[in-house]
């Protein structure tokens, strides 16, 4: 330390001698220019003289009164600095040349930033110039001075605060995650300030704010706070009374919202539905707050009707849905109805055709219609196969409860005629026109015997 200063003060002495031997002035050309970079970049000084002759330049840390280097000779021991200089060759020049010194800092960082000067030794008081080290940082928010993961219970007040540094000063911006507007007062998109406020926070506010620091040196810096609003479990459904045939597959579905999320569950009439019973299915949805519940029943049957109710509770309270099921079956009327429409063309075109030849197709008698129904009830809506067969039992019955009426030589007219193989119908026509024939002939001995009473 000592033979360094001796050694400035050597040169310090030598340059005050060249000063009285020296028949020029020496002066700075301009001004040495401010330095800005940003932080693990290079910062360079450039300081021209004119008519240098022997004198020395040197370079000092103002701050610090720290001096960096001496002519080509570099005092700190730092090795982030080094020192160049050029001259100038332009025959215009005086005599004593210019020449260009130039101040090399490596790598800077925050703590290097300050005045630097360049020094001429020619005077008594020497001259100088002064340039300043502006070093830029990227922001950088402060973790620990900042608000990490928030729960807040719902109608309560939220606190978010972030704290961040760089230079220039960052600026500091809210904003939902999602983009959907901050509900403040008013629904804003962005709100500035390193402290945001929520009043009477609601259900709908939960959500993950991004604090945002900026200051235009990038990359712009963010952290990501969830906020999370506890309240108790609301049950909502769109099914209140379900009617479900016999037989198909029954599905409920009710949807849970609450947090933080808690306990789910089916209860039939107030029993807990056992797995084998029901396949119960629950979807939690990706913003953790609603909750999807289903329960599925294969094969519908009489037992399964009453309430069934989804319950959802957590440490804020409890909330449930009851649904009302009942199990139905197809009357007749809907089984003839299905049974219809899905005979084919050629089905109904034979149907036509027996209805013509056959009247009594057209308006069954009334007595025999539960009859007819409690058939068609066993009839399956694809097997057209089994209608027929159905149908055509059900003519033989009509025509069978039409004979009991008739008088007794008719009924034995048509067991001879179907021994002998002739059609029904055929029968019950041969049948009509001896009946008349036989009141012909009665009413023809009546008319004769009142003409020609007995003496």
């Amino acid at each position: 330390m000592v033979t360094a200063i001796a050694i400035i003060f050597n040169l310090l002495t030598v340059s005050s001698q060249s000063v009285s031997s020296s028949s020029g002035w020496s002066m700075f050309i301009g001004q040495m220019p401010n330095v800005t970079v940003s932080t693990g970049r290079e910062a360079v000084f450039t300081c021209i003289i004119d008519n240098v002759y022997n004198f020395k330049v040197a370079f000092l840390r103002v701050d610090t009164q720290t001096i960096l280097a001496i002519d080509d000779t570099v005092i700190t021991r730092s090795a982030r600095v080094t020192v160049r200089h050029s001259i100038d060759k332009d025959e215009r020049l005086s005599t004593g040349q210019r020449k260009t010194w130039q101040l090399y800092l490596k790598e800077v960082t925050p703590a290097d930033a300050g005045g630097y000067m360049c020094q001429l030794n020619n005077f008594e008081p020497m001259v100088s110039q002064v340039a300043y080290l502006h070093v830029t940082v990227p922001p950088d928010i402060l973790v620990n001075e900042s608000s990490s993961d928030l729960a807040i219970k719902e109608g309560g007040n939220a606190t978010l605060k972030c704290s961040a540094i760089g230079y220039p000063e960052p600026n500091i911006t809210w904003r939902r995650e999602d983009y959907q507007p901050i509900d403040m007062n008013q629904s804003v998109g962005v709100v500035e300030g390193s402290i945001l406020n929520l009043v009477g926070v609601h259900r709908r506010q939960m959500a993950a704010y991004l604090c945002i620091a900026s200051n235009g040196i990038p990359p712009p810096v963010s952290k990501r706070i969830l906020l999370r609003v506890e309240f108790a479990p609301a049950v909502t459904s769109h099914q209140r009374e379900v009617f479900q045939r016999l037989g198909e597959p029954l599905k409920l579905h009710c949807q849970c919202h609450s947090w933080p999320q808690g306990y789910t569950s089916w209860t039939y009439e107030s029993n807990r539905l056992p797995s084998e019973k029901a396949a119960v299915d629950y979807r939690p949805q990706a913003g953790l707050v609603a909750t999807d519940m289903y329960l599925n029943i294969a094969d519908m049957q009489p037992q399964d009707k009453g309430n069934y109710s989804c319950h959802c509770s957590n440490i804020h309270g409890t909330a449930n849905w009851t649904i009302s099921v009942e199990v139905v079956a197809m009357d007749a009327v809907q089984q003839r109805r299905m049974a219809h429409s899905s005979w084919s063309a050629e089905h109904e075109e034979d149907e036509h055709e027996n209805l013509e030849n056959e009247d009594e197709f057209s308006s069954p008698p009334p007595e025999t219609t539960t009859t007819r129904q409690t058939t068609i009830v066993q009839l399956s809506t694809t097997d057209t196969t089994t209608r027929k067969t159905i149908d055509a039992n059900y003519r033989v019955t009509q025509e069978t409860k039409r004979s009991d009426d008739d008088p007794p030589f008719l009924r034995q007219q048509k067991k001879a005629s179907n021994k002998a193989g002739l059609p029904t119908s055929l029968t019950s026509k041969a049948s009509a026109n001896i009946s008349s024939l036989f009141l012909l002939l009665l009413l023809i001995t009546s008319l004769i015997d009142n003409q020609h009473p007995l003496a």
